[in-house]
């Protein structure tokens, strides 16, 4: 019964499991976890496999929470990075444990998508260049997103864009475009949206910023009062671009301002100073002026402010004469750009004829004021006239009643004047020693005697203190090459000597009879217009090997020509002059700057002086009279001459040498004779009052080139000589 009342137990079903298939999105070449979802219906715990695999990626394994219990499983699909596929499948089954079974292949779709394509570029390219040339910059362009990126550089002027300005652009791709900023005008350039891009509002922005090729600057915005009453500024000019600039230079007023040079071609990375001065003609108060630097690229501007010429008064009579009428006049004239003023205090006994005491004189021009003397009472003399002027210190002017008398002449002595007596040299100038001009315009010197206890005579010139030999080849120690171009000179100088009979003046001839020997050597024409160069001849006396001096010094007179006599000086300075006693500003050392065949610089260390306000050069010649008896100089002294032949300046600087500061006047002059030496000096300048002047320097230039016909000629023979020993081997040779 009990049997029959059980219920008997049902069989169990067996399901197998079940599961949707479904579709995600994964992005090219990246990953993403799928979870995988089946279902069994008596609980059964599920187990998942692939069934088949992606074709363009890879699955990891499988993960399940909980391998007891039914659960969903999680796997991570990586997509394998190509660029032609577009999506992507793969199936698996789930299997239930205990015998449940299995479910069917459940289908995972994978859609393959792309990222947005996106520009790696910099916003802002910045250019910079000089004016007048070009400037490159490469950028990159990259595609950071997905996709294909195109797009097209653009630039306009002064902007350019080489190769490469349209491109294309996949995933992960990048391409290099060159950017060109080429501005022909100083000043900033800007290029907005430059770049396009397809399908975005992306864009690059293109910047560029043009310098200047040359810069003009001045130490100061003024010109400054120089000696003489100019008014002079220097500017100085930068070439800052790799090519020559050629910069020209014009002013405002006109009329008013003299700019040198008006064009100025300045080389790469080089300057050059522009002077502008004002004359001193220009009178007048203060005035604007403006200096213009202008090319076909830029232009440059520069004001300065041009100060007035302060009055300077001066009197043109140092001394008042009353005559018998007892009228005098009074001349001051006013050598200044302003309007001047003085007062006269006037002694007794002397009046204006004006009836005043202040008087004014404009600029550039003359007062004169008439005095009148009044009866003297027994005086004898009269006090100064104080005329106290604007500019300086009161000057003191004094008054004569009557024209000084002359002083008596000189007595004629009875006995008559004794000429100067010649030191007893061997050889005597104007006697034995000629000399006459050459047809090539140089000087030849001549010298006979009779004196037999000198023997191998021979020309010295003195030049800056040092003798040396004239010419350079006569010099004992010579090198074969310089022996091989001096002997056709010295072949030519003894068949002169074997041919030429003695020169010949009149009254005074050679002596013909005296059986010594006549000796004739050639001075260039540039040496022997060297004023600066002294000469003398020298001789060994018997058996001697050395030189010694056997004539007096003297110099070449080109115009003549004659020798004159050279005054002897002192041993530390070859000038001949009188005033080496007069107070002189010390010059402590001297220093080549440069030299050429016209121009000539020379650097001059002095003592600082802070009360000097400025320096000028002066030139300086040697003046001489001669006695045409005896040939004598009577009279030498230097005296100051214009430089009409070119400009000279100077340029003061300071130097420190061994903890002692100097002041560095650097002399500057142009427009120099070639080979030549010239004279000068520096004159200190305080407070429009000159000072002691330096002593007397000389300058020289380089000499003038000549065209090397010895060594032509010795060239041309030895080609003439290889060439007949040529043509001899030549012909010798044997047939065959």
């Amino acid at each position: 019964m009990a049997a029959e009342g059980a219920t008997a137990a049902r069989p169990e079903m067996k399901k197998p499991p079940v599961g949707d298939d479904c579709k995600i999105e994964v992005r090219r070449g990246t990953a993403a976890s799928i979870t995988l979802k089946a279902y069994e219906g008596n609980g059964r715990p599920l187990v998942y496999e692939v069934v088949s695999g992606p074709e363009h990626g890879r699955l990891s394994d499988f993960q399940q929470a909980d391998d007891n219990r039914q659960g969903f499983a999680s796997v991570v699909y990586t997509h394998g990075d190509d660029e032609v596929s577009t999506e992507d499948v793969f199936t698996f089954k789930a299997k239930a444990s205990l015998g449940g079974g299995v479910s069917r292949a459940i289908k995972v779709k994978i859609a393959i998508t792309d990222a947005v394509p996106q520009l790696d570029a910099p916003p802002v390219v910045n250019l910079q260049a000089v004016a007048g040339e070009s400037a490159r910059k490469v950028i990159r362009l990259a595609n950071a997103g997905g996709g294909v990126l195109r797009g097209t550089l653009e630039a306009q002027a002064p902007f350019s864009v080489g190769k490469g300005s349209q491109f294309t652009l996949g995933r992960g791709q990048a391409t290099n475009v060159t950017v060109q900023f080429f501005p022909q005008s100083v000043g900033s350039s800007a290029q907005k949206r430059a770049l396009k891009i397809e399908g975005s509002g992306v864009g690059i922005e293109l910047r560029g910023e043009a310098t200047a090729p040359f810069t003009a600057r001045a130490d100061d915005g003024q010109l400054q009062l120089q000696e003489q009453h100019a008014r002079r500024a220097i500017i100085t000019l930068v070439n800052h671009s790799s090519q020559t600039q050629m910069v020209q230079a014009s002013a405002e007023p006109r009329d008013s301002v003299v700019v040198k040079p008006t064009i100025s071609s300045l080389p790469p990375g080089r300057s050059q100073e522009v002077e502008i001065n004002v004359p001193p003609k220009k009178k007048g108060g203060a005035f604007e002026i403006a200096v213009v630097f202008s090319n076909a690229l830029h232009s440059e501007k520069l004001d300065f402010h041009v100060p007035a010429i302060p009055a300077r008064l001066e009197t043109r009579t140092p001394t008042i004469n009353f005559g018998k009428n007892r009228k005098a006049t009074l001349i001051m004239d006013n050598f200044g750009g302003m309007e001047g003023r003085f007062v006269l205090g006037l002694p007794p006994g002397l009046r204006s004829e004006e009836r005043a005491e202040a008087f004014s004189v404009g600029p550039g021009e003359t007062k004169e004021v008439r005095l009148s003397l009044d009866t003297i009472r027994g005086q004898t003399t009269l006090s100064d006239i104080v005329v106290e002027v604007s500019d300086r210190p009161a000057l003191r002017i004094p008054v004569m009643f009557d024209p000084p008398p002359r002083p008596p002449a000189a007595p004629t002595p009875p006995f008559p004047t004794p000429t100067p007596t010649a030191k007893p040299w061997p050889w005597v100038l104007n006697t034995d020693i000629k000399a006459e001009q050459t047809e090539g315009g140089g000087t030849l010197v001549a010298w006979s005697t009779n004196s037999q206890a000198f023997s191998g005579p021979r020309l010295r010139v003195v030049r800056d203190g040092q003798p040396g030999p004239y010419p350079p080849e006569t010099a004992e120690t010579q090198s074969w090459w310089s022996w091989l171009t001096g002997l056709p000179h010295r072949a030519i100088n003894f068949l002169s000597g074997l041919l030429n009979k003695p020169i010949r003046r009149p009254g005074d001839p050679f002596p013909e009879d005296s059986g010594g020997e006549l000796v004739r050597l050639e001075i260039s024409p540039g040496d022997a217009a060297d004023r600066a160069s002294r000469w003398f001849l020298e001789a060994r006396r018997g058996t001697n090997k050395d030189f010694e001096q056997v004539s007096e010094t003297f110099i070449l007179d080109a115009a003549g020509p004659s020798l004159l006599a050279a005054p002897q000086v002192e041993t530390t300075s070859p000038l001949p002059t009188k005033a080496l006693s007069a107070p002189r500003t010390p010059i402590l050392g001297t220093e080549p700057v440069s030299s050429t065949r016209t121009t000539a610089s020379l650097a001059i260390y002095l003592a600082p002086n802070p009360s000097v306000t400025n320096y000028r050069i002066e030139r300086r010649v040697w003046r001489f009279s001669v006695d045409p008896q005896t040939g004598k100089i009577l009279q030498n002294e230097f005296a100051t001459e214009k430089h009409l032949s070119g400009e000279a300046s100077v340029q003061i600087g300071s130097a420190r040498s061994q903890d002692k500061e100097y002041t560095r006047a650097e002399a500057r002059i142009n427009g120099l004779s070639p080979g030549t030496r010239t004279y000068w000096r520096i004159v200190p300048v305080e407070g429009g009052k000159d000072l002691a002047p330096t002593a007397e320097f000389a300058i020289g230039t380089q000499p003038p080139w000549h065209f090397p016909w010895r060594g032509a000629f010795i060239a041309l023979a030895f080609v003439l000589l290889g060439c007949v020993l040529y043509l001899r081997w030549k012909l010798s040779r044997p047939p065959g």
